[in-house]
């Protein structure tokens, strides 16, 4: 069975569900860069929803709060990009782009970077973009400073920032039109497996994909023309293929982990562990429930960087 999947970003403050009458659409042309490989030319599709009269007030700096996500189905060739602004009244804007390959997974970070993950010549290859955006002036923005050193290298990991694009804020009917994303196609190859899920890096340095259906975890760089990586098979961690909903965090005293629940399986959770925040992953371990707890987990996470800091969290219809 294919699912409409929605991803949805954690706001500063609160997501609303509100359904408002569209009331502005604009189309704007987009140019797909070298880098994209062979995606095709496209149209970028904006609707904007919300109170069509009266005056729209901007939310206060010290208060605002966004919402963004992407909405997508497996296997065919397009993303939705949904940003709401909770002003007074609220306003949705939705753009849309396409794929020239079968789009299967995406995740992101904040309101600049999306990474999508699809399948092309009738699922024999998997690809690997890194999408950049370039919000649209006069919108509201969560942006995370991305490393600019390579794996192997410690790195901290600053807050997100949220501010409007361009410096203040603009009226939803007087912006200019939405631009199209940067991609850089990162990987084009054999199939990395079937049954996929991806985790970006808060640092925008790499994606985890974990490929259940083969029992290995690799780390792809968010560079282009990279080779994947396993970092972590079957053989190592045995329960690595009952592995689901991989998340980032950080532990009060023992710095990055990556965290999946061990569904199916006798045992609970898996955990990588990064202690210097290098990308290079030193141990992992597999906790039965009691070990768990004898690890302080979830309570020793003083930071989600999945659910609570503007990145993204997948979610199924």
């Amino acid at each position: 069975m294919k699912y409409l999947i929605v991803i949805v970003a954690a706001s500063v403050l609160a997501w609303m569900g509100l359904k408002l009458k569209p009331v502005h659409i604009a189309e704007a042309p987009v140019e797909v860069c070298a880098s994209a490989a062979k995606a095709k030319p496209q149209i970028i599709r904006t609707l904007q929803h919300g109170f069509a009269g009266g005056v729209r007030k901007p939310v206060s700096v010290l208060t605002m709060s966004l919402g963004f996500g992407v909405i997508y189905k497996p296997g065919e060739k397009w993303i939705t990009g949904e940003l709401d602004e909770y002003t007074d009244p609220v306003v949705t804007t939705t753009t849309k782009w396409t794929t020239s390959y079968d789009v299967q997974r995406v995740a992101g970070r904040g309101t600049h970077l999306l990474v999508v993950l699809g399948t092309a010549r009738d699922g024999e290859l998997t690809v690997i973009e890194r999408w950049d955006l370039t919000p649209t002036a006069g919108t509201p923005t969560l942006s995370f400073t991305q490393a600019t050193v390579a794996v192997g290298t410690p790195v901290s990991t600053p807050a997100p920032v949220s501010a409007y694009q361009g410096g203040s804020w603009i009226l939803p009917a007087s912006r200019p039109a939405p631009t199209a994303p940067t991609r850089t196609e990162c990987y084009r190859g054999p199939l990395l497996g079937e049954d996929l899920e991806i985790e970006v890096d808060p640092d925008g340095r790499f994606v985890l994909v974990l490929a259940r259906d083969q029992g290995k975890l690799y780390r792809v760089l968010l560079e282009e023309d990279t080779t994947p990586v396993v970092i972590l098979d079957d053989s190592q961690s045995p329960s690595l293929g009952y592995a689901d909903g991989l998340q980032t965090f950080r532990h009060f005293s023992q710095g990055r982990q990556v965290s999946a629940l061990l569904k199916g399986s006798p045992l609970a959770r898996l955990v990588l562990y990064d202690y210097d925040n290098d990308g290079e992953f030193d141990h992992h371990a597999e906790y039965s429930d009691a070990e768990e707890q004898t690890q302080g987990l979830p309570e020793a996470w003083v930071e989600d960087y999945t659910n609570y800091s503007g990145a993204f969290a997948p979610h199924q219809w």
